[in-house]
């Protein structure tokens, strides 16, 4: 639900910008595959050669104070997802952007590997 209430803040947000009926339904289609690759797991990839998105589950642990909001899992870590843009530049790959949140300790997870 959560999902399907942002993706349509994000299509009424783009659509007002779209230039004309081709524009509108070929962003459409974008949101759609967008829903689709979500519910198969298989949102992040590789969007070009030299540039990757990549998210991951991380765990931090042996902090002394933890910002408003946040709270430590069980075994004493804050979990988070972090979301990442990976550019190849020079042969070396690099991070462009990145985009860190916490994991709720009511949402299911799997374990960091």
């Amino acid at each position: 639900m959560k999902t399907a209430m942002i993706l349509t803040t994000m299509l009424v947000g783009t659509i007002s910008w779209a230039q004309n009926g081709a524009d509108e339904a070929a962003i459409r289609d974008i949101l759609k595959e967008e829903v689709t690759a979500w519910n198969n797991g298989d949102a992040l990839r590789f969007v070009r050669p030299d540039v990757a998105i990549v998210e991951s589950l991380q765990t931090v642990s042996g902090f002394q104070k933890l910002l408003p909001g946040t709270s430590a899992d069980a075994k004493g870590r804050l979990r988070t997802r972090l979301l990442q843009v990976l550019v190849k530049d020079g042969g070396e790959w690099k991070i462009a952007a990145y985009h860190n949140v916490d994991v709720k300790s009511a949402v299911q997870a799997p374990e960091p590997q």
